[in-house]
């Protein structure tokens, strides 16, 4: 059977939970949009008698992206007896965009409240299993949805798959209970498995600017994070069986508390280099890279501000109301954009506003995008700064 590596993204928002469905509940009458067939609603009606995938995504969302061919597979496998529906809320105009890239012949609905308010969750990819009868089969990981999955619940009717394991941003920020008066603490623990993986810092209430907690995080993401640099430029030295994100004892719930926000990743790569197995370290060395360049005659559109913004990166769009070139830089490469390290070798100082909207996992899309502000990349040999990890 093949594996498929999928993340948690997590977000918020806010809907009525009355009309909740479980396992095991019949799904009411429903209508969504639909996007790439020639009727422009599905519903109930339509379903009846096939097994239903409802996976809820976006197209910010790498791993969503990601598991989309398995997907198509699961379509093409069992044709008119399964219907696979991809569920967004996001702008019409933005899916389109997405469909016109990635045309999948499963169908891409767009919905904005009445599937969310009878499934809902805080983290995407989502999916939902629909018996041919109509009731819930299960809610649960995308990866857990095989072929043998769905034979079995065409021919029975029902299955029994693991339930996701959802977690509210509140229960992230609390989740070590601490006292607000507290001043300094370094709290780590094993694993565990009724969370998913997730990073929280403090940006706001008594542990503003000082706070950082992870939670059943690998060790190699805790240190990405620390350090602030993308996997392109990760070094690793030390035994593979440290690094394997299913290795659920190299993962860790970790919570930091400084007296100085300006210490706080200081202090926080040095408890870690002192309680794990892996370590850590700055180094040189020469590799491929991805240079963000001017273009030759061509303006800057940008404009420029006099202090650093709210930036958002999403996967798919980039927005930012002050930014550097350097972090930008920073951005595309802690996404793994092209795959490598991320060099700006622009002349541009100072903070910008960013505007422009891509395709994940499209380089010409991003390409276009940055030609229209007067940039472009190129592939070369640079010696660059990169984080090592080893085992002592």
């Amino acid at each position: 059977m093949k594996k498929y590596a999928f993340l948690i993204f997590l977000f918020i928002h806010f809907q009525t939970f009355s009309q909740t469905l479980e396992i095991g509940d019949q799904l009411p009458e429903f209508s969504v949009e639909v996007l790439n067939r020639d009727k422009e609603s599905i519903g109930s009606e339509d379903l009846k008698g096939k097994v239903v995938l409802l996976d809820f995504w976006a197209t910010w969302c790498s791993p969503c992206v990601a598991g989309m061919p398995h997907l198509q597979e699961l379509q093409d496998e069992f044709k008119d007896k399964l219907v696979v529906i991809t569920v967004s809320d996001e702008a019409k105009d933005k899916l389109e965009k997405f469909i016109a890239k990635k045309p999948y012949n499963f169908t891409y609905a767009r919905d904005l409240q009445t599937l969310r308010s009878f499934f809902p969750f805080n983290s995407i990819p989502h999916s939902v299993l629909i018996a041919p009868n109509g009731t819930v089969s299960a809610l649960t990981e995308p990866q857990n949805i095989t072929k043998k999955v769905i034979e079995t619940l065409i021919k029975r009717g029902t299955i029994d798959l693991p339930v996701k394991k959802d977690m509210s941003f509140e229960l992230a920020k609390d989740y070590f209970q601490l006292d607000t008066t507290v001043k300094s603490s370094f709290i780590i623990q094993p694993y565990n498995p009724d969370i998913p993986s997730f990073s929280f810092s403090a940006t706001k209430g008594p542990f503003k600017g000082r706070r950082i907690t992870m939670l059943n995080a690998p060790i190699s993401r805790m240190y990405k994070f620390v350090y602030d640099v993308g996997s392109p430029r990760v070094v690793q030295e030390g035994a593979e069986e440290y690094f394997i994100f299913e290795n659920a004892q190299y993962r860790y719930n970790m919570d930091i508390v400084v007296e100085n926000p300006d210490s706080l990743y200081a202090e926080l790569k040095d408890k870690l280099n002192e309680v794990l197995p892996i370590k850590s370290k700055t180094a040189k060395k020469t590799m491929k890279v991805a240079v963000i360049k001017r273009i030759p005659n061509q303006p800057f559109p940008l404009k420029k501000t006099d202090h650093i913004g709210n930036t958002n990166s999403d996967g798919s769009s980039y927005q930012s109301t002050g930014n550097t070139l350097e972090h930008f830089g920073k951005d595309l490469e802690s996404r793994s954009v092209f795959g490598k390290p991320v060099v700006n070798d622009t002349d541009l100082n100072g903070f910008y506003e960013f505007d422009f909207t891509y395709m994940a996992d499209d380089l010409n899309s991003l390409k276009e995008e940055l030609n229209k502000i007067g940039l472009d990349y190129a592939y070369e040999e640079r010696e660059i700064d990169v984080l090592v990890l080893y085992e002592e």
